[in-house]
């Protein structure tokens, strides 16, 4: 599991997480939007959040969903 949250209520946070604890090529989805989904590339976990927003990323086809 990795949280990924910011407090910036206006505008755009993008973010490549290095050490976010995935596997090269892993997708990992969002707990809150299922369809919210990335793929480690380069080993670093791409975060874009906007407006405040908080995500809960997991490995897709946990049992999240």
């Amino acid at each position: 599991m990795f949280v990924a949250l910011t407090n910036q209520v206006n505008g755009e946070v993008h973010r490549e997480v290095p050490n976010s604890g995935f596997n090269e090529g892993q997708v990992v989805c969002n707990i809150f939007y299922s369809t919210d989904c990335v793929a480690v590339k380069n080993g670093n976990l791409p975060v874009y959040l906007e407006n405040g927003e908080t995500k809960i990323f997991v490995p897709k086809g946990s049992s999240f969903f």
